[in-house]
């Protein structure tokens, strides 16, 4: 039926920069990279497996998988409470409505001691794709 969800689906990120450990963001410049043109109300998940001393990670989005954007607050050590705790940042308009989001990433941009995070998003699998 027009208009229903699809599945409510969790994308891992594709490591494009990992100069660490091998899959996860635990150093500077490390970056994963989420193709979500098949989902609706997008929502990006920073995952802290394990908290470093100080880290920020920058969140960006493109709507044509060529020009990226901030795609709000960056996370801060701040934003993580303990090891295994997420930080989220959905994806909407001002009026709470769904953006079409052709790509996202995450980016470490400062980090220090030994730590390691993760990189998914979530959201409802559009109609039209499997």
């Amino acid at each position: 039926m027009y208009g229903e969800r699809g599945k409510y689906l969790l994308v891992a990120g594709t490591m494009t920069v990992d100069t660490g450990t091998t899959g996860v963001l635990d150093a500077v410049s490390d970056r994963a990279v989420v193709t979500c043109e098949d989902l609706a109300n997008i929502v990006l998940i920073g995952n802290a497996i394990v908290k470093s001393t100080t880290v920020t990670l920058v969140f960006e989005i493109s709507y044509d998988g060529v020009n990226w954007l901030s795609a709000g607050a960056d996370a801060t050590i701040a934003s993580f409470s303990a090891n295994n705790t997420a930080y989220a940042l959905a994806q909407s308009d001002a009026h709470g409505m769904s953006l079409p989001i052709k790509m996202a990433r995450m980016t470490s941009t400062v980090f220090t001691g030994a730590g390691s995070y993760t990189f998914a998003v979530a959201g409802w699998q559009r109609p039209g794709y499997a």
